[in-house]
């Protein structure tokens, strides 16, 4: 049988850097982590005072300091007698992580922990069998609510910078939902970004290719404009055929919006 491995051979410079120097980097990703409709207008009643608003969302996405790309095995069985000497390990069940953990830099209204540590409160029952003075107390009943009303979709897309090229890795994580918070330290030490560290527990997750647009990361214009992805020079696809001017005029539009508004574009 011929031997199909490579062969020894010699590679320009020039032809080096087109194929190994264009790789994918860390920092460049999105996480959506939506609670579901109940839980929402659970973090939203007046007595809680959270004014967790689709706008503070947004904000909270994109302070997503840390996440993982998911792992997987294979669980494998071994085959002893079918061939002499010979111990193979057949594969019959695909093992996926239980759990993905996600680090958020905390705001200064406290938002990203009201967010994460009210939706842990609607699933234990406080403030819903029971109202914060009584949870006080510790004789203190209580009821966890049913799974699917706690649980949803979450997701990662990882991209790149240049969008008019590149397509994005999605990851969809099924019917997942707080599990944990790790504590928070604070000290009277040198100061530093508060951050809250939150693990999901999820059932399986999917992986596919995303087509690169605005929409497919949850990314409004104004905010790939105002982190620096879409420039004069570094268009996405849907903006192809456009002329130079009319790049321009698109631009300045999108940021005299964003600074009209008064909102923080880039994070």
């Amino acid at each position: 049988m011929a031997y199909n491995g490579p062969a020894s051979n010699l590679v320009k410079t020039r032809s080096l850097k087109s194929k190994i120097l264009d790789l994918a980097q860390t920092s460049i990703f999105q996480v959506r982590v939506k609670p579901p409709a109940e839980v929402l207008r659970f973090l939203r009643h007046e007595m809680r005072g959270s004014d967790l608003t689709d706008d503070s969302l947004d904000n909270i996405y994109l302070l997503c300091h840390d996440a993982k790309l998911p792992a997987t095995s294979l669980a494998t069985h071994d085959v002893t007698d079918d061939y002499q000497g010979v111990t193979e390990k057949l594969a019959y069940r695909r093992i996926y992580d239980e759990s993905i953990d996600l680090t958020f830099y905390v705001d200064h209204n406290y938002k990203v922990i009201e967010l994460f540590d009210g939706w842990i409160d609607y699933i234990s029952g406080l403030g819903v069998t029971g109202t914060r003075d009584q949870y006080k107390s510790v004789p203190t009943p209580f009821r966890f609510a049913y799974p699917d009303s706690y649980r949803d979709n979450i997701y990662l897309t990882k991209f790149e910078k240049d969008l008019s090229r590149s397509t994005s890795l999605g990851y969809t994580f099924i019917k997942a939902y707080p599990s944990s918070m790790i504590s928070i330290p604070v000290t009277y030490g040198a100061s530093d970004i508060l951050r809250c560290t939150v693990s999901f527990t999820y059932v399986r997750y999917v992986r596919e290719r995303v087509m690169d647009t605005a929409a497919s990361r949850g990314y409004s214009t104004q905010q790939l404009i105002g982190r620096g992805f879409i420039t004069r020079d570094n268009i996405p696809a849907w903006m192809n055929g456009w002329s130079q001017s009319d790049i321009d005029k698109f631009i300045s539009a999108q940021n005299n919006t964003s600074a009209s508004s008064g909102r923080h574009q880039d994070l």
